[in-house]
């Protein structure tokens, strides 16, 4: 079955679902960001760590050619957020917008307009 793409409103909606969530637990936000800015530097897919935060990690979203101890250290970041007492704040919002995505998601995170990622097919 065919999963319809988020429209700009869907976006904007969960663009104010990440804001909220900001101001209510900023630490956590920031944790999360951390995470996402260390997902893109490390080049790791969004749909990996999407997937490692929802419990639904699959095989061919993990990177392929990472070395094992780097992937230990990335993994360790996924874990210490994880693990943080408001982290079902975190995982709620994921779920409830996870028709968006989290590749989408993060992409707002780390600075991207929603204007600038709908209809976006090719961001992992």
């Amino acid at each position: 079955m065919m999963q319809s793409m988020p429209g700009l409103h869907d976006i904007q909606q969960a663009k104010e679902d990440l804001n909220e969530l900001k101001q209510k637990h900023p630490v956590l936000y920031e944790q999360f960001h951390h995470v996402v800015s260390l997902t893109r530097q490390l080049q790791v897919r969004y749909s990996y760590l999407g997937g490692l935060l929802t419990g639904q990690a699959a095989d061919e979203d993990a990177p392929a050619f990472m070395k094992e101890s780097v992937l230990a250290l990335y993994m360790e970041e996924v874990r210490q957020l994880q693990i943080r007492s408001d982290f079902p704040e975190l995982s709620a919002l994921l779920k409830a917008n996870d028709h968006v995505g989290c590749s989408k998601l993060s992409l707002m995170v780390i600075g991207a307009r929603p204007e600038m990622i709908q209809g976006s097919t090719f961001i992992k």
